[in-house]
């Protein structure tokens, strides 16, 4: 006896399965391009900060002088440098005196893979010291801490983490950087705000997050502040525009990087 052939129905719910998982799964990627070009700003390489709050040179008066070192975001301002033996307009100098600016914000990241989201102080200076070897001490996956550097300037004092040299390699950029950052690579570093990227995990710091937007920008512990001086009239006139444009801007939205799995205790 011959059996016929079963046809199997198609089941009704297939096709709209099917649909949901594609539309989940461009969303998911329409997210994380999303997210990338808002923290690259859609480029490559070392990038220019975005958050620096720079301005145009129309938007402060043309033909002013300084002197001293032109902060992060200082070269839209279309200042001119003095000329040996003049007074400037406005000098610039690095430091925390009174009336200083935030002109820029860093961030602690570790690698993927470290298992660790935040630090205390002491701990965030230890390890920069290479005090800290191992990222099981710090409270994540034990695993051997690799400090880099993007800069041969990246010293424990230019972050406020105390005097000393740094023992740790030093890679040519930030580009360099995100590339030594693979998954697993144990790399610890500290980077601008605006240099943040997937591959990174950002820490933050006695429970304040400044890259996940939460707690007090005020009390972060990263920054570059810088002095304005108007040292002519005409200088002293512009001082107040001047600290508005060079002023670091945190972003509306938060930048939101991976946070992995801590170790379970």
């Amino acid at each position: 006896m011959t059996r016929e052939p079963v046809a199997h129905r198609r089941s009704s719910w297939l096709p709209w399965f099917c649909v949901a998982v594609a539309a989940l799964a461009a969303s998911l990627g329409f997210l994380a391009f999303v997210l990338f070009d808002t923290i690259s700003d859609g480029q490559t390489g070392d990038r220019v900060a975005p958050l620096a709050g720079a301005t145009t040179a129309s938007e402060v008066r043309e033909g002013l002088t300084f002197a001293g070192p032109l902060p992060h975001g200082g070269a839209a301002l279309g200042l001119k440098a003095v000329e040996a033996g003049k007074v400037p307009d406005i000098e610039f100098a690095s430091g925390n005196g009174e009336g200083s600016v935030v002109v820029r914000y860093y961030v602690p990241v570790a690698a993927l893979g470290a298992g660790i989201d935040t630090l205390t102080s002491d701990q965030l200076e230890r390890n920069w010291r290479g005090e800290i070897t191992d990222w099981g001490e710090a409270g994540g996956i034990p695993g051997r801490i690799h400090q880099v550097v993007a800069s041969a300037s990246d010293t424990p004092g230019r972050y406020g983490l105390g005097e000393g040299s740094l023992l740790a390699p030093v890679v040519d950029g930030y580009a360099a950087l995100r590339t030594a950052m693979s998954t697993g690579s144990g790399v610890f570093a500290i980077v601008p705000l605006e240099e943040l990227a997937p591959q990174m995990v950002a820490l933050g710091v006695d429970g304040n997050d400044i890259a996940r937007g939460t707690g007090d920008p005020e009390e972060w512990p990263l920054v570059e502040r810088i002095q304005v001086v108007g040292r002519t009239d005409r200088g002293r006139a512009e001082v107040s525009d001047i600290k508005t444009a060079i002023a670091a801007k945190l972003p509306e939205l938060s930048l939101i990087h991976i946070s992995e799995p801590t170790r379970p205790y």
